[in-house]
């Protein structure tokens, strides 16, 4: 009964008319040479919303995202309170994302500055959704880990166009991915992680194949452990370039050292141009 109920709001929400169809929420600090190329990129798969939490950031986004910003394609809040505990700020900052989106957004993605939705066989990700994943509350999109193709990047110089080394697509940490929402489906009360959000009764997660293998159990999400990316997945460039992994990464586990180390290496086995591919099809 639960499941039918479901259905059935799911058919109401695409007879409603939302002011956006979809909608990226993400909280940041210091990302002002990674973030314009991260929003332009959204935004030409047809993300037409943002709403970015600043974290007491210190560098010129503001400038940088001046006409995004100007043409009220992007709202920033400030949003202090992510140091020491980034996770809890952040988790504030979906809470109140997703809470902004019931009845105004069709979509609402929680993303971080370093991940890229990338709609595996259709141009856009409005079209990725509707022909895919119609009939779901949410989706668990899988990560795609990206290492630093051992360059280091001009100022200015395209992230996206550079790096191009990845994992294997079997890699263990592939399985953990990130979530796209129906806000109106989401128990907002239960977003506790930056990974998922459990659903109201009747709603059902499903993963990037459309297929339902995402379950929960109390308050945690199981996965059967496998990579679906067959529609829809998330690059995810956690090293950046070489700079940035040997000045800031490898010191974020500091106490784990040669987990980094190994990732740099696991992370720059293969080579994947699938964004790359995509974004040709827009020029």
């Amino acid at each position: 009964m639960c499941r039918i109920l479901g259905l059935f709001f799911l058919f109401l929400v695409h007879l409603k008319i939302c002011a956006y169809e979809i909608v990226i929420v993400s909280m940041f600090r210091n990302c002002a040479p990674y973030i314009r190329e991260w929003v332009s990129y959204h935004h030409m798969i047809g993300v037409d919303h943002f709403w970015l939490y600043d974290d007491e950031s210190e560098d010129n986004w503001a400038e940088s995202l001046k006409d995004y910003i100007d043409a009220g394609i992007v709202e920033v809040f400030y949003w202090p309170g992510g140091r020491p505990d980034w996770t809890a700020a952040q988790m504030r900052a979906f809470h109140d994302g997703l809470e902004r989106g019931v009845g105004v957004a069709k979509w609402v993605a929680l993303l971080d500055q370093d991940e890229f939705i990338v709609p595996m066989q259709d141009r856009s990700l409005p079209e990725c959704l509707q022909n895919h994943f119609s009939n779901a509350g949410a989706v668990y999109m899988n990560w795609r880990h990206f290492g630093t193709s051992h360059v280091t990047l001009a100022p200015g110089e395209s992230l996206l166009a550079r790096l191009t080394s990845c994992s294997e697509r079997e890699h263990s940490r592939n399985a953990v991915g990130k979530s796209i929402l129906r806000p109106e489906c989401a128990d907002i009360s239960q977003l506790w992680t930056q990974h998922f959000c459990l659903l109201k009764p009747g709603y059902t997660y499903v993963n990037g194949d459309g297929e339902h293998t995402i379950n929960f159990e109390r308050s945690d999400l199981w996965t059967d452990g496998k990579i679906h990316d067959q529609f829809i997945r998330v690059n995810h460039y956690s090293h950046r370039d070489e700079a940035f992994f040997y000045r800031d990464r490898i010191y974020r586990d500091a106490g784990n050292i040669q987990l980094q180390l190994d990732h740099y290496e696991d992370f720059n086995k293969t080579q994947d141009r699938a964004i790359l591919e995509l974004i040709e099809k827009y020029q």
